[in-house]
This record gives C-alpha cells, structure tokens and sequence, in this order.
C-alpha cells in the first residue's frame, strides 16, 4: 500500500517537475507558452469493455456525480507540448456495471494523472480557436479503497472562444499495469483558462572588454611615436529638405519597431506599452506633424471582425499615447483587417503560429505636416 501512494505522488508531482525542464528548453521559441487551469466534470466507464458494446450503454455503464469532479492545471509550449496534473473524483453507484459484473454497493473513486500532450495544430496549421491533441501518461486510481496504477492514452481538443476563455473535451483510455486489473474509459468536459503568456525575451550578447593588464602589455612593446596634430575643419552641415525631414522621421520610427498583439486581443502588452513610450518621446520632439496608427490582423476568422478587431487595436494605441500627454488632434487611428498581410498565410493557407504572429501588428507612420 506504500508503494502505491508512493507511485501516486511521483506520478503527481511529475508534470510539475518537467514544467521546469521544458520551460528551459523553449527560451528559443516564440513565446514561453501559458498556464491553463481547467475545473469541469468527469465520466468513468468501468465495464471492463469499455472500448467495445458498452461504450455508448450510458445509463448501464457511465459514472457520474452532478457536481464539478475534475480539476487540472498544465503548462502549454509554443512547440506544441503541453504537460499537466490532473485529479479527479466519481462514484461507482449500485446497479452500474463494473469490472463485467453489476455493482452492488456504492464505492468513492479517486484518481491522479500526468499527461503530456501534444497540439495537432503543429502538423495541420494553426486554426486559433481550435486545438486538437493527443496524450500519453500514467495514473493511480483508486476505486472503494482499491488501488491500480495505470498507463493512459487518448485524445481531446479546446475550442476557445477568446484569449483567454474555452472549453475542453477529453477523452482517456486507462490500463492497468498490474496483472489482473481491468482497463477503465474516462471522459472529461470543463471550463478552461490560459494565463501567463510571455513573449520571448530577446539576449543581447556583447563583447567583454579586454583587461587593462593585457592591454598594458600589449603597449608595453609598441614603438613611441610623434603625433601630429593635424588641424581638420568641420564640414558645415546643409540643412535639411522638408521631405529629407519627413523621411528621417519616419525612419527614426520605423527603427522601435511595431507593435504586437496576441491572437484576438486589442490589449497592450509591457512591451508594446515601452515601444510606444519611445513612440510619444519622438512625437513630442515634431509637433507640427500628423501620426497616423496603422493597425492588422492575421488572416484568421471572419474579415468583417478582423476588420473591427483592427480598429480597436488602433484606438488602444491612441488612447495610450493620449494618456502619455499626447495632443489626441495629432492623432488618427485607422484599422485595415487583414488586408496587408506580411507573409503567405492567407485564407485557406496553412500557417504555424509564429508566422501569424508577424500580421497582428500596429506601426506609426507620419502623415503629413500642418
């Protein structure tokens, strides 16, 4: 019995521990990935036929309690892996069909489950709101009292019908690994919610200055020689067109770089906030120009609200640098959808995520001068 929850709190405490490892591994990603936390219910089928005439005998061989029994916590990579601890709860009513035979008395189940998954998205292309997965993993369950160690595998999808907000459906086959024991068939449905994405941060890696004592004995041998100080006069710099003004303008914010949003969200992030920080600095410094905020989506989902999507990343550009003290009459927002894509990944073409990324974007670009 020992053994057994010893077993359990390995196989628990597994997923949490290679969240680290994997983390690690995926600074060379896009994106670090995201948490997802998930509560919803669970069906156990333990006929000892699970997978054959009693998959669709619902009222003869599904387990259920009326109440949310299932709750998980994961980590999502931008590679497409995911890993997760899982615990949930059922009970094995009288009169169900349980191991081949009809049960006669009422017994708690209990189970704890690692899984590693894998999104589907990275072989078919990414939809956005649809992921589909499969998994491997093992478990312990304990059924009135009895414990079983198991290996599991299956399948599941989210549907999220916003950033941060979806549904999932799971289903797992269950093993079990020591002689005798049956196998179980469990489904799952809940709520899900992602949190925690971070982009990527940029290294930048610069040469280490030499030391002053190397540098000492390199002089050490070098020959002393006269300078001679030869006088230079200083070209007198011509002013500027009004065009070369404008195009040095642009190109001073042309070099911040845009702006990025996640996938259907207007929302600002840290970084987005600090470009458009420098972005203020710049307009402060010419005045007597007119900005225009240009703002895009990826190709994904309907156009008419790609269209407004853009807009509303538009405005929330605006509104920052308004409340950066900028004059809101030098000012305009205009949205263009997915008009201007950057890279291939139209409607109907096949894309992974990283290359939709580079669509949803907002830049600054110069109007024209009062």
């Amino acid at each position: 019995m020992k053994a057994r929850y010893l077993l359990a709190v390995i196989i628990f405490s597994l997923p949490i521990a290679a969240i680290s490892q994997i983390q690690d591994e995926s600074l060379n990603q896009s994106t670090n990935g995201s948490w997802i936390l998930g509560v919803g219910f669970n069906v156990v089928d333990d006929s000892a036929t699970p997978f054959f005439e009693d998959f669709i005998k619902i009222k003869r061989s599904w387990n259920i309690v009326p109440y949310p029994s299932r709750l998980q916590l994961g980590r999502l990579f931008s590679n497409g892996l995911g890993i997760h601890a899982i615990g949930s709860y059922n009970r094995y009513k009288p009169g169900k069909l349980i191991d081949g035979e009809i049960n006669s008395e009422l017994r708690e189940y209990y189970a704890i489950d690692g899984m590693i998954t894998y999104d589907l998205n990275g072989l078919f292309g990414d939809t956005g709101w649809f992921d589909p997965y499969v998994h491997v993993g093992a478990g312990y369950s304990s059924i009135g009292g009895l414990g079983r160690s198991t290996f599991n595998g299956g399948f599941g999808f989210n549907t999220w019908f916003s950033e941060k907000w979806g549904l999932n459906f799971n289903t797992s086959g269950k093993w079990g690994l020591e002689s005798g024991s049956t196998k179980q068939l469990q489904h799952a449905a809940g709520v899900v919610f992602r949190f925690g994405t971070s982009p990527k941060e940029e290294l930048v890696f610069e040469e280490a200055p030499a030391p002053i004592e190397k540098i000492q004995e390199e002089s050490e041998g070098a020959p002393v020689t006269e300078e001679k100080v030869v006088a230079v006069e200083e070209p007198v710099e011509k002013p500027l067109s009004a065009e070369e003004k404008k195009s040095a303008l642009q190109q001073e914010l042309d070099s911040l770089g845009p702006v990025f949003f996640a996938f259907d969200s207007y929302e600002l992030n840290a970084r987005s906030k600090e470009t458009l920080d420098e972005v203020a600095d710049i307009i402060k410094k010419n005045s007597d120009y007119i900005f225009v905020v240009e703002a895009h989506t990826d190709s994904r989902g309907p156009k008419t609200y790609n269209q407004w999507l853009s807009d509303q990343r538009a405005k929330s550009a605006v509104n920052y640098l308004i409340s950066k003290g900028i004059n809101s009459q030098k000012l305009t927002a205009v949205g263009y959808g997915e008009e201007r894509l950057l890279n291939r990944c139209a409607d109907g073409v096949l894309c992974t995520r990283e290359e939709h990324s580079h669509n949803r974007r907002a830049k600054v670009v110069l109007q024209t001068k009062e």
